[in-house]
């Protein structure tokens, strides 16, 4: 998922995330976390609640990757971000996180939240590049069968660029 070194190729376009969209992006996180998926239901809720937001990025057409937010009380959370491995390192997630930034701050957030498991280190160092901060851990967080791994949350204040 880093984006520290992109690859020259096709400028992806970017529109918001539908609610019809449900199925589209449970099939790309899918293929992104394999058996760590959220369900099509997940999305479907997630789609229909209040202060919900998103973005599909798309390259020559085809979905390439989305980030998924809610925005509430004064903050703003990344509730998941995608890149579809084909299009890893061409700086689309580092695109998709600036969209969610802009975003819960044209809403008003004074900081925008995210967890990130602990043993994934490109993404570590992507929202870290971006301006994000640890700011805590949530313990045995993700379970991935008997194995358990936290969950690094991070924050980025808002009233500076990144």
């Amino acid at each position: 998922m880093r984006d520290a070194a992109p690859e020259q190729g096709p400028s992806p376009d970017v529109r918001d995330i539908a609610p019809t969209d449900a199925w589209l992006l449970a099939a790309m996180h899918r293929e992104s976390f394999g058996k760590e998926a959220w369900p099509v239901e997940a999305f479907t809720g997630a789609l229909a609640a209040p202060a919900r937001f998103g973005f599909l990025l798309r390259c020559e057409a085809m979905p390439a990757g989305f980030v998924l937010c809610q925005a509430a009380g004064g903050e703003a959370e990344i509730l998941t971000i995608a890149v579809l491995p084909r299009y890893q390192r061409r700086g689309f997630g580092r695109r998709l996180v600036q969209l969610a930034v802009d975003e819960a701050r044209a809403a008003g957030a004074a900081r925008i939240l995210l967890e990130v498991a602990a043993d994934n280190p490109a993404a570590q160092a992507l929202y870290r590049d971006t301006g994000f901060a640890d700011i805590g851990a949530r313990r045995g967080y993700y379970k991935r069968g008997a194995v358990v791994v936290d969950a690094l949350m991070l924050a980025c204040e808002l009233n500076k660029p990144i």
